[in-house]
């Protein structure tokens, strides 16, 4: 989920796929210019993406600084056949554009896969009387 900041100051999420991720800690994304989520970005570049694996096992909450970027070389490299779904004009579509997260900070859990594992865990913090900590948690910040 992509998520951006309203003029009103609420979050707004919605899906998007990631595109890539570059070696310089950026991912990318393509979207319409007029796009709800490009006009949210010119007022507030702050972003966040979320991500959770198909296991409901590992989740990780990327933030950093979107621009929106109009590069034709890139656009070739990323582009596919499908994606005309969206874009009937094809990667030459005077709307495409492309949007780039400079990633700063990832966080990420990391929940036991065992269905079993996690209410042995709930049921001893119950028996215990301590907070049940499933699995692992880390903040990795990028300069």
């Amino acid at each position: 989920m992509f998520v951006t900041r309203t003029s009103e100051g609420t979050t707004r999420s919605r899906p998007m796929l990631v595109q890539e991720l570059d070696e310089q800690g950026w991912l990318w994304f393509m979207t319409d210019r007029s796009s709800t989520t490009a006009c949210e970005l010119s007022r507030n570049p702050e972003a966040a993406v979320v991500f959770q694996s198909s296991h409901g096992d590992r989740y990780i909450s990327v933030h950093g600084t979107a621009i929106v970027v109009k590069d034709d070389l890139k656009l070739k490299r990323l582009w596919n056949p499908t994606y005309r779904a969206w874009f009937p004009q094809g990667r030459r579509d005077p709307e495409l554009v492309l949007l780039s997260v400079k990633i700063t900070r990832v966080d990420y859990w990391l929940v036991p896969r065992s269905r079993l594992s996690r209410v042995f865990g709930a049921a001893s913090a119950i028996v215990t009387g301590r907070r049940y900590e499933a699995g692992g948690h880390g903040t990795l910040i990028y300069a």
